[in-house]
């Protein structure tokens, strides 16, 4: 059995939701940032955190998603061995989905029992307002680095037809951002963790139903 893990390149993304529905925030909010209807006002960090004191978009209260790989034109993935050598190379978009991986190898009975009820769910990251939840900070952090998933073995050389992701969507009211929410080998789930990264674009948005 040989090791061999995944690399991938290109954007990644963090982000993070945070509800202030409370009134008496909600109002000094609307005091100090642009009210108009369906409309979202970017910010600088720390003029947000002077008035959500308490505010950390890594510990957000409706979701927070750390370092994610994007599904994007400009991401590669590549599998390499233990020796950190490079077997092949491919674009982000020609990996299959996860339920296509599943139907290819019949594996969705395997999978379901091996990693849960929420194996094919991505993570949370719908950062749209509701009437319940009228008035969000959003926070979005785009970087470009470098991930990879600890090591995993194989009898054969894994190929990329081996491979397929959930996707997750940071869903707002500019624009939608996909990620890969989980990657599957066959049945097995694969952990990502950035080692190398630069921030690209960062930016803090009110939104408001």
């Amino acid at each position: 059995m040989d090791k061999y893990r995944l690399v991938v390149k290109g954007k990644h993304l963090t982000a993070s939701a945070h509800s202030i529905a409370d009134e008496a925030v909600g109002n000094i909010l609307i005091g100090m940032l642009d009210d108009r209807q369906g409309t979202s006002i970017s910010r600088d960090l720390d003029e947000i955190k002077t008035v959500l004191i308490d505010w950390d978009e890594m510990n957000a209260n409706s979701f927070v998603i750390d370092g994610y790989p994007m599904i994007s034109d400009d991401v590669v993935i590549e599998l390499e061995d233990e020796t950190g050598n490079t077997i092949w190379q491919a674009e982000i978009s020609e990996v299959s989905t996860a339920e296509e991986l599943w139907d290819m190898f019949d594996l969705w009975d395997l999978v379901s029992g091996k990693n849960g009820d929420d194996f094919d769910e991505p993570p949370d990251a719908d950062a749209l307002c509701w009437e319940e939840n009228p008035r969000s900070i959003v926070y979005v952090e785009l970087t470009k680095g470098l991930s990879v998933t600890d090591y995993f073995q194989s009898s054969n050389t894994p190929s990329l037809s081996d491979f397929g992701i959930v996707e997750g969507i940071l869903e707002t009211n500019d624009t939608d951002r996909p990620f890969i929410g989980k990657m599957y080998y066959r049945d097995t789930q694969l952990s990502f963790e950035v080692v190398e990264e630069v921030v690209t674009h960062e930016e803090v948005n009110y939104y408001r139903v």
